[in-house]
């Protein structure tokens, strides 16, 4: 009897609000999907996003709702980036908003302050890319290699996340790697 009833009541899946817009599913790619990846661009406009168990029968659990979404850019050439003196600012058809900021110098560094639960490193990967060092808050979180036989672009090459919005500070660091020593910052990702 259960699953007769089950039979005809409407299953539904994710959805998505955007700014103050009315719910709206998101088609999965069968009904057993556990997850779907979203494309978002950079926008001021908040998203929510929310889920709920169905089970072999039908019933369903409460809905699951997100915490607010906004996914921020900060391009390369934003005055919120903090430079040393030994990265240069080039053209760049290839990247994100068009142009990088370089450097080849070991120890010379980029920071971003900034308020979020996630954040993400967009830079290119190829033959004369070498290693970074990334810092959260002042510690070590990663040592980064960017070298890559063949160029790829706007690689999303660092990602972290905390567990809820707080004043965070990222800062990528060149080790100036013998042959290949130049690293760059397309973009800075953040997510509040």
């Amino acid at each position: 009897p259960g699953a007769a009833a089950a039979s005809g009541r409407r299953r539904s899946g994710p959805s998505r609000q955007v700014g103050t817009s009315s719910w709206g599913a998101l088609s999965l790619a069968a009904t057993t999907s556990t997850s779907r990846a979203i494309t978002l661009q950079p926008s001021a406009t908040v998203r929510h996003y929310r889920v709920r168990a169905t089970d072999c029968v039908g019933n369903q659990s409460a809905w699951t709702t997100s915490l607010p979404v906004i996914l921020s850019d900060v391009q390369d050439g934003n005055a919120r980036i903090a430079y040393t003196r030994a990265w240069k600012r080039a053209s760049a058809a290839k990247a994100f908003g068009g142009t990088i900021h370089m450097a080849s110098k070991a120890g010379a560094y980029a920071s971003l302050k900034f308020t979020g639960r996630e954040v993400a490193w967009v830079a290119t990967r190829a033959a004369n890319r070498g290693t970074a060092r990334v810092y959260l808050d002042g510690k070590l979180a990663a040592t980064v290699n960017l070298h890559d036989p063949s160029a790829v672009h706007k690689r999303l090459v660092f990602a972290h996340v905390w567990s809820g919005d707080g004043a965070h500070t990222i800062k990528i660091v060149c080790a100036g790697t013998a042959g290949h020593p130049a690293v760059d910052v397309d973009a800075i990702l953040t997510v509040r």
